[in-house]
């Protein structure tokens, strides 16, 4: 079974996640049962926003402008979260002003993490010129903070026996 909902809790612009369902998520020896928990969301953060809250289970995908394919720049993680908040997934370069045909210009540079553990994090990642011992010709740091998924009470066993007649 999967889901399609739109990602709205933080700033930057809804995506769709589609996910296949969970049997539950632990963390520190808790759980937070699958029919009781929202499913994972996609967080998008834009550059220069600075911090970021997400739901343990959540991807986080940090949006970076940069030149790579005509320049040779690249966005490096630095230092990355504590392992127990949130784990390094991948990046992926976009071209969302390219047309077919066109040479050069500026890329997004997407790197994503997903959300682990409870916790804040600060993610600080540099902008590296092409070669060895380049020094970077800028950075960006991302304050995280990663909480539980509110629960929906009122699927409980307990609220549904109180219900029926």
């Amino acid at each position: 079974m999967s889901t399609v909902r739109p990602s709205t809790r933080l700033v930057g612009i809804p995506v769709a996640t589609a996910l296949v369902g969970f049997a539950a998520v632990a963390t520190a020896g808790a759980a937070v049962p699958a029919q009781s928990r929202q499913p994972a969301a996609t967080v998008i953060v834009r550059a220069p926003i600075a911090r970021a809250t997400a739901v343990v289970g959540d991807k986080i995908v940090v949006d970076l402008t940069a030149c790579v394919a005509s320049c040779g720049y690249t966005w490096k993680v630095t230092r990355g979260p504590a392992a127990s908040v949130a784990k390094y997934v991948s990046t992926a370069y976009m071209h969302p002003l390219a047309t077919k045909g066109s040479v050069g210009g500026t890329e997004i540079e997407e790197v994503a993490f997903r959300a682990v553990g409870t916790g804040s994090a600060t993610i600080l990642l540099k902008y590296f010129p092409p070669g060895r011992n380049a020094k970077p010709a800028k950075s960006y740091e991302l304050k995280l903070r990663v909480t539980w998924p509110r629960t929906d009470r009122s699927t409980s066993g307990q609220e549904q026996a109180r219900q029926s007649p």
